[in-house]
């Protein structure tokens, strides 16, 4: 449940009478029971429904993709990153799990339409690390996809909310990072690593890094890196207000949810030449185009002798305020669920 699928459980409740089942376990055994729970789920009310819709394809997508053949039900799948990506190295994607990876290929088989949350998601040529297949995109591995319609609808952000607060000073230099650095395949596919290789290698400059379990360390690292727990968005809002640069240097990603809402706080986003990332950035900040120490070396260096970086903030809260709104997102989506509705 993450603010992404809120936010569009809101739009769904807003427009439609929905009911919703969060598919979850914790354990690699808990995926069956997982399942049995959905079956049922689907045989109480699956009769009643106009469409099924899933967010990511794979265990969570399959039954309902089967059910929606022998309903006669429409069903749509919400792409939005690990269903379209492949990294052996660092196994990420849905491709480095046998059965999820078989899961996602059937759903993507059975279903009606697709919807990634950014068009290359469909399809990509990569280059940003040799960690990655130098093609991704789910058309890349599931061949069962690539006869089926697609549209690709960005997230929204909601400007009135994620606004920078005035009464908090922005420290110059000072950059702030969000993610899960307790999982191993996340640390990795966030770009931490690389984060806290430049620390080490500016001790003038300051780094946060949010979304550090209690208790949780990380050996030799260096004075200027602070790590803090998953905040609540009020406190997300200090933090970005006080920090200068917003680091979104991921391997792989879909349309990152933090770097927006930073933007719309004024934090100068650096991110890496990766899917949506590059749009969401366009010539408000600094784009990474390996993911290569020197190069991100000298765009902090570009950085600090960069006279207009105030301009330049407020540059990238007007890009996320014009172009990517929760209202567009509501109407497009629901314009394309009418739309499958009607084809039925």
């Amino acid at each position: 449940m993450t603010s992404f699928v809120k936010k569009d459980i809101e739009i769904l409740e807003k427009n439609y009478t929905l009911d919703i089942h969060h598919f979850k376990f914790k354990k690699k055994t808990g995926v069956l029971i997982a399942y049995l729970k959905l079956f049922f789920f689907l045989i109480r009310h699956s009769r009643k429904y106009a469409l099924y819709i899933t967010q990511f394809a794979g265990h969570v997508s399959l039954l309902p993709s089967i059910f929606s053949i022998f309903t006669k039900t429409k069903s749509l799948i919400l792409v939005a990153g690990t269903d379209a990506a492949n990294f052996p190295t660092i196994k990420y994607g849905n491709k480095q799990k046998l059965f999820q990876g078989q899961a996602t290929s059937w759903s993507f088989r059975f279903c009606d339409f697709i919807s990634p949350c950014h068009e290359s998601l469909v399809e990509q040529d990569y280059s940003y690390d040799e960690m990655g297949s130098p093609k991704q995109g789910y058309r890349v591995f599931y061949k069962s996809s690539r006869n089926k319609p697609h549209l690709s609808i960005p997230y929204g952000f909601d400007a009135s909310f994620f606004k920078r607060n005035p009464d908090i000073q922005r420290k110059k230099m000072s950059f702030l990072s969000i993610g899960n650095l307790s999982v191993k395949t996340l640390f990795y596919r966030k770009g931490y690593d690389i984060i806290i290789q430049l620390g080490k290698l500016y001790p003038d400059i300051t780094i946060t890094l949010i979304g550090a379990p209690e208790n949780y360390s990380i050996p030799d690292l260096p004075e200027n890196i602070k790590l803090l727990p998953y905040l609540s968005h009020e406190e997300l809002i200090n933090e970005f207000s006080s920090h200068q640069f917003y680091f979104q240097l991921s391997l792989m990603e879909g349309f990152p949810n933090a770097l927006c809402e930073a933007m719309l706080c004024e934090c100068i986003p650096i991110g890496s030449n990766v899917s949506g990332i590059p749009e969401i950035i366009g010539n408000t900040g600094y784009l990474l185009k390996k993911r290569d120490l020197g190069l991100l070396s000298q765009l902090i260096q570009k950085a600090q002798v960069n006279p207009e970086l105030e301009e330049l903030g407020k540059l990238a809260r007007k890009r996320i305020s014009e172009n990517f709104t929760n209202e567009k997102r509501e109407r497009k989506l629901c314009d394309l669920i009418n739309n499958i509705i009607k084809t039925k």
